[in-house]
């Protein structure tokens, strides 16, 4: 019951640091004129953005029911769909036997997780306001019919314009993670059958190749400096980073050279493409 929800003591002690106007404000502290214009259009840009994106956007109740983390996940619904969607796009005009759909499902899952981390305290602050302004006559409603009327009513240009460096966040991570993703499909559809043969995969490839679990670690904010765990079917794993092995083939030959002196260590296998290397994944 609504009634409940505002006598819980979570409700009420539940400290959060919001990201605020004034971070905008403080962010500018020292620019000049053009760049405060430059700054300001380009939050503009992402509010305009994410407003077109929840206006495109039906509300479908994602798994909705009791419990805050649903609320969260519905109201960021709109975006996976519409970062999703530009993925599923690129992927479509390549020729490729990794499949569509589940490395798409992957960037779902990913992009979900890291704006729910993202977003879950702001969002707190506006539900928390949102509960606190209902009627007294709403006391008696579900917890479920709460969070329903919490994001069928949710105001996507209000609240980022509210929270404008809040909206630039959101586009950004959203961007650069989305273009990891088309970078890693790019790479594994042109090496797939080198790594199959080099590091003795047991996937079939001639036939779609799925992909159960990509993840990604490295500089979030560098959509070019990653590094990533791919697992396809079977518990199989392979490692790829998007930058030079020079380092790992000095290792490499230092354990060549320890492994000659008696002492047992094993070297990495390691298969260096153009700029960016697979590796398997170290016990």
């Amino acid at each position: 019951m609504l009634k409940d929800i505002k006598k819980h003591p979570s409700f009420h002690n539940f400290e959060i640091p919001t990201i605020r106007k004034q971070h905008l404000n403080n962010d500018l502290d020292g620019c000049t004129v053009q760049q405060e214009k430059e700054n300001e259009q380009i939050i503009s840009k992402h509010i305009s953005l994410l407003t077109k994106i929840y206006s495109n956007t039906k509300v479908d109740f994602f798994h909705l029911s009791e419990g805050f983390d649903n609320v969260c996940y519905n109201v960021l619904t709109p975006i996976v769909k519409h970062y999703g969607g530009r993925l599923f796009q690129y992927l479509c005009s390549k020729n490729s036997i990794i499949d569509k759909n589940s490395f798409q499902g992957n960037l779902a899952y990913n992009l979900l997780d890291t704006l729910f981390n993202l977003s879950y305290k702001t969002l707190w602050e506006e539900y928390k306001n949102f509960v606190l302004s209902l009627p007294e006559e709403h006391n008696e409603i579900t917890e479920n019919a709460v969070n329903e009327l919490f994001v069928s009513t949710f105001d996507s240009n209000k609240f980022f314009s509210k929270y404008p460096v809040f909206a630039e966040i959101i586009c950004n991570t959203s961007e650069v993670l989305t273009n990891k993703y088309n970078l890693i499909y790019e790479f594994l559809t042109q090496d797939i059958s080198i790594i199959h043969s080099h590091f003795n995969l047991k996937i079939d490839i001639t036939k779609s190749i799925g992909i159960e679990q990509i993840t990604i670690g490295g500089d979030s904010h560098n959509e070019n400096n990653f590094v990533v765990i791919i697992e396809f079917a079977e518990n199989q794993k392979i490692v790829l980073k998007n930058r030079t092995a020079k380092p790992e083939t000095v290792l490499g030959k230092s354990i060549e050279f320890f492994s000659d002196k008696n002492i047992k260590l094993k070297s990495p296998r390691i298969l260096e493409i153009d700029g960016h290397y697979w590796t398997n994944l170290s016990e």
